[in-house]
């Protein structure tokens, strides 16, 4: 039976491995964003965004969602995915991240209600963890804007590529979450945004 503190150190070694993660996106000034910041981000849009009324979700449980969403990436990093991914690469990603789980799990079986959350999210069975999903899809767009399309341009991205990123992703989550029409709506919206923004800094 472990201790609170045992307990307690492999939650904090599971949380600080997942902020040395950096994402292909980035701040403002260039630096990569970590997938710990990318966390508390979407908590707290998803959280903001599940008080309109459109949206039939729990606000606590969606805003809890977010913050456990990537714990897999702490141990298989983040893959980029804005040129797509075709069906073998996204078989082995999901293949790493099943992988990954299993270790955080392992990581998480101090705090069983974490585990719970974890397990309703990757299940994607309820509102609350579909919503999550969606809204994590609109993020990187607002990065996109606020580094003026840096990290689209370090891949080597011109307007062209990332509005058919945009129009193969958004048709993509209409086809899965057909009850999501704001955020639907949303997407299209900060899509435009990004792309406007990237097109002004070319």
């Amino acid at each position: 039976m472990q201790t609170l503190l045992e307990r307690s150190l492999d939650l904090a070694r599971l949380v600080l491995r997942l902020g040395q993660v950096r994402r292909v996106t980035r701040h403002p000034d260039g630096e990569p964003e970590s997938d710990a910041t990318h966390s508390v981000m979407l908590s707290m849009l998803a959280y903001g965004m599940a008080h309109e009324a459109c949206y039939p979700v729990a606000p606590d449980r969606v805003a809890l969602l977010a913050m456990v969403h990537d714990l897999a990436e702490a141990y298989v990093g983040d893959t980029p995915t804005t040129r797509g991914l075709d069906p073998d690469a996204r078989e082995r990603k999901e293949r790493r991240e099943r992988a990954a789980l299993a270790i955080v799990f392992e990581d998480l079986a101090g705090f069983p209600p974490l585990l719970e959350l974890l397990r309703e999210y990757e299940a994607q069975e309820t509102a609350e963890s579909r919503f999550v999903r969606f809204v994590d899809k609109l993020l990187p767009k607002l990065t996109h804007i606020l580094d003026d399309g840096c990290s689209l341009r370090a891949q080597g991205l011109g307007i062209d590529d990332v509005r058919e990123s945009h129009r193969a992703q958004g048709a993509e989550l209409r086809a899965t979450y057909p009850e999501l029409t704001g955020l639907a709506v949303a997407f299209d919206e900060f899509s435009q945004a990004s792309e406007e923004r990237l097109k002004s800094c070319l």
